[in-house]
């Protein structure tokens, strides 16, 4: 929903009908929580991206650290509860092991203060990552087109080295790679050789 894939990181969603706004156009308000550098875990792995290569990266409305995830709920519950007549229904993925579990003290407070519906946020999920608009519809094609060139190219070459291979073969038997080959002669010999020749034809088409 973000482009966002740092681990521990938290999206937040709030979906509401305004009392000057029809139920065609609802606010929607998204905030993005990324974690901060640790520097026991940075030690050993790359660090999480700081807030403004994340704002410079990632699609959200706004971006904050994680440990402000808590308060952004609370506060956002309590003008909700604020509201004449308001509703407040939190929902979030189911509680399995496929899932993170929410900060206990999220939770809790969650329990307390709203209603909290497992049911519908995985299977919206679901029905949004497949329903696709005319911007997602021409990047779908666009990459179609592109990894069908890239198979082209790569039956094309097979296609050159088998014959080459054989004439090798019949001469003097297979030859040990120097590493000093240029482009035209190198040969897809394994599933490696095709995938890097599949891989590099893409990103050369973009």
């Amino acid at each position: 929903m973000t482009g966002c894939q740092t681990s521990s990181s938290s999206l937040f969603v709030l979906f509401g009908f305004p009392s000057n706004s029809s139920p065609d156009s609802p606010n929607v308000h998204h905030q993005l929580f990324v974690p901060r550098a640790d520097p026991l875990e940075t030690m050993w792995s790359v660090a999480p991206p700081t807030l403004d290569e994340s704002r410079a990266t990632f699609d959200s409305d706004s971006i904050e650290y994680t440990d402000s995830l808590e308060k952004v709920i609370q506060d956002a519950v309590e003008r909700a509860k604020g509201d004449d007549g308001a509703r407040l229904i939190v929902h979030t993925l189911p509680n399995t092991l496929e899932f993170p579990p929410l900060p206990e003290s999220i939770g809790a407070f969650f329990e307390q203060k709203v209603d909290r519906e497992r049911t519908y946020l995985l299977d919206a999920l679901h029905i949004a990552r497949l329903t696709k608009d005319e911007y997602e519809i021409d990047l779908i094609r666009e990459a179609n087109r592109i990894s069908s060139g890239a198979h082209e190219v790569l039956m094309r070459e097979l296609g050159r080295f088998a014959q080459k291979r054989k004439a090798q073969a019949e001469a003097s038997g297979s030859r040990a790679r120097t590493g000093k080959e240029g482009l035209t002669q190198w040969e897809v010999e394994s599933e490696g050789d095709a995938e890097a020749l599949f891989v590099a034809t893409c990103r050369r088409a973009g």
